[in-house]
Parts: C-alpha cells; structure tokens; sequence
C-alpha cells in the first residue's frame, strides 16, 4: 500500500493531461517544488477541483510514487480578488512563474513558500494592482535564493526588475553548470 503525507501546497502551475487528468506544479513548505497528479480532477463533479486551483493555498494528501497523485484536496485560501483583476492576475502569475523557474524539484523553501504567501494575500487584499509588490517580492526571492539584484525603489521599471531577476537567474544557472 502506497504512503500517504499531507502538505501545505501552493499551485504554481496546472497542466492537462488526458481526458479528465492533471500534473499541477506546487510549491510547498515541506518539501519544496514537486510535481503532482490529479485524476479526473477536470471531470465537472470532481471533489478536488475546488482544491487545486492556480494561485490557491491549498492543503494536499498525496500518495508516494513516482509522481504523488493527490487523493484529497481543501482549500485553505483562495485569492479571489486576483481571479476578478486581469491586472492583479498578470502580476500573481509573474510571482508564481518567477518560482517556477527559480526552484527546484523536492528542495524544501520554508522561506520563500511564506514569502510567496505573503505576497498572494497582500496582492489579494490591495486596493488596485501594485508593480512595486512584485518587485518587493522578486528582490527578496532573488535574496533568499542568493541571486544578488540591485535594490529594489521607485526608479526601477517593472520591466527593469524583470530584465534583472531573468539575468541573475541565467547568471547563476551558468555558475551551477560549470560546477
């Protein structure tokens, strides 16, 4: 019989597969970035849909395997002010790509999982879609990461932070290339 953990977990990234399948890309605090399965979770009288949402904060109980499959999913917070913005979404999911491609599988990010929290609930909770968040919140993933990026004020375009974390990222995927 398969091992059964539960995590706290929030959904990065949701891909289809199959008729009525998912992989979902997580972030969780135990046990980092993982990649994990969700059968028939696209059927419409699926229990776990409400729980597996992008950009939710969910709590997961997933089966060990190759690929974890989720066996039960409860949302423990869902952003639904970022769902209703387009603005407050497009900078939700600059966040959650900047995660995806900064982390890596099955090291766990205590730190960065509560700064992405953070991060979701503030954008949440804002009045109106704020750039300077998502800056904040690069710089301090970049430095909790150790990437190094110029400090992050006024000045700086969200463009220019944008150019800045995608160089330090590179820049250290070269150093950790040639180790």
């Amino acid at each position: 019989m398969s091992k059964i953990f539960e995590v706290n977990a929030i959904m990065l990234k949701r891909q289809p597969v199959f008729e009525a399948d998912c992989l979902f890309t997580i972030l969780t605090r135990e046990q980092g970035r993982l990649l994990v399965k969700g059968r028939g979770v696209l059927k419409p009288l699926s229990k776990l849909s409400g729980g597996l949402l992008t950009a939710a904060h969910s709590r997961l109980r997933l089966t060990e395997g190759t690929i974890p499959t989720v066996t039960s999913a409860a949302p423990v917070r869902v952003f639904g002010a970022l769902m209703e913005s387009p603005e407050k979404a497009r900078l939700a999911w600059t966040a959650l790509e900047a995660v995806l491609r900064s982390t890596v599988e099955a090291r766990p990010e205590p730190v960065l999982f509560d700064l992405l929290l953070r991060f979701l609930e503030n954008l949440d909770g804002a009045q109106e879609a704020d750039e300077n968040l998502v800056k904040v919140f690069l710089y301090q993933q970049c430095e909790i990461l150790g990437y190094g990026m110029p400090e992050p004020h006024e000045r700086l375009s969200f463009s220019d932070v944008l150019h800045a974390f995608e160089y330090n990222f590179e820049r250290k995927l070269l150093t950790l290339d040639t180790i």
